[in-house]
């Protein structure tokens, strides 16, 4: 049974990480699409904020496919 609850506390703590991350990128990219000198200016911290955003997403899932393995 502690496996278990150890199982679904790692998988809560890491959806909870996750909708944070995203709910963050969605803010960061709201505020860029709504200033066009930014978008301008600054599209490559943009490009950098989603980048982030993308490697995040992916060493989760790489991290349940190393425990898989």
């Amino acid at each position: 049974m502690d496996a278990w609850c150890a199982i679904v506390e790692r998988i809560r703590t890491e959806q909870r990480d996750q909708a944070w991350q995203h709910k963050i990128f969605r803010a960061f990219r709201a505020v860029f699409e709504s200033n066009a000198r930014l978008s301008e200016e600054g599209g490559f911290l943009f490009n950098t904020i989603a980048e982030t955003y993308v490697d995040s997403a992916l060493m989760l899932i790489r991290r349940e496919w190393d425990l898989l393995s």
